[in-house]
């Protein structure tokens, strides 16, 4: 990444420092670049830029991790879907609805990504008070998941609760995987109706083959949250935040400089905008934006002799 961004850093270094040496030299005899290479070169330098800060949701997901919160009605699997994600028995799992009352939460490596991942409580009417908290903080995860794994009973009809939550998830802006489980014992022909509308939605036996349905669900995930052309090995990829914000703020940047040469405006004038992404790409390493172009100036031009 470090790379990358002195390449791009390194090539708008350039154009600053040919328009300030002719500014600054004016008896001096230097190539002038026109407004119309100046829009070529800085309209290349942000579709570069961009493409860059659009890894960060490659990167992300491998690096911060996907807040994932698994969830549906009690007894449908929740829980070994999680043992299963986790990697151990981390959950009790019974036939006893309810086992799960309270979140239970871990970060844990699914392929290229990483999920920041809760089971919740199983969402049901009940009357008992422990539960019923479990429930409350269950549909206050939900509420802010990126993710949501929704695992029913694929076996039998759908419950109202199960369609209540169905028409819950159809709502959501994030990703949704809707997985029916237990298909060993067979998959009721109704579910097709139910998850009308959700794009994702997978037939699964965490019970007879859980190697399957990881496979299953770690390439759907991967798909959802990573760009299948980005090799994390060879790659520049944006990791954290900062790094994409400065390079949003770059993006921005040449977005002015460029319109303000559509207008009309001298160079002097919209190079102050190129400047300001210059000094988003050097925030990067922490470098100062007057310095680097006044070495670049002495550097590739002959002048002040």
């Amino acid at each position: 990444l470090t790379a990358r961004v002195e390449e791009l850093a390194g090539r708008l270094r350039h154009i600053l420092a040919s328009v300030y040496a002719r500014i600054d030299y004016p008896d001096e005899e230097l190539a002038d670049l026109s407004d119309e290479e100046m829009h070529d070169l800085l309209t290349a330098l942000r579709a570069e830029t961009l493409a860059l800060a659009d890894t960060y949701r490659t990167g992300r997901a491998t690096m911060e991790g996907i807040n994932t919160v698994i969830c549906g009605p009690a007894n449908a699997g929740k829980s070994s879907l999680y043992n299963l994600l986790v990697g151990r028995e981390a959950a009790i799992v019974t036939d006893v609805a309810g086992t799960t009352r309270d979140m239970l939460s871990e970060t844990v490596a699914l392929g290229k990504v990483t999920l920041r991942l809760t089971d919740t409580a199983g969402l049901r009417d009940t009357d008992d008070r422990v539960e019923q908290i479990g429930i409350a903080r269950a549909r206050e995860a939900l509420s802010e998941a990126e993710l949501v794994l929704a695992v029913v009973d694929g076996s039998s009809a759908a419950t109202e609760e199960e369609r209540d939550l169905l028409s819950t998830l159809r709502d959501r802006a994030g990703a949704v995987i809707v997985l029916l489980n237990k298909r060993d014992k067979g998959a009721d022909a109704v579910w097709s109706n139910e998850t009308e509308g959700i794009k994702n939605v997978r037939t699964i036996s965490l019970k007879d083959e859980p190697d399957a349905a990881l496979s299953e669900i770690r390439e759907l995930v991967e798909r959802l949250f990573t760009d299948g052309s980005i090799d994390l090995s060879t790659d520049a990829v944006v990791m954290n935040a900062r790094q994409y914000s400065a390079l949003c703020r770059a993006t921005e940047m040449l977005s002015r400089a460029i319109d303000a040469i559509d207008l009309g405006v001298s160079a002097d004038i919209y190079c102050t905008d190129a400047e300001e992404a210059l000094g988003a790409y050097l925030a990067l390493e922490g470098r100062d934006v007057g310095e680097a172009v006044v070495a670049e100036i002495f550097s590739s031009f002959c002048v002040g002799k």
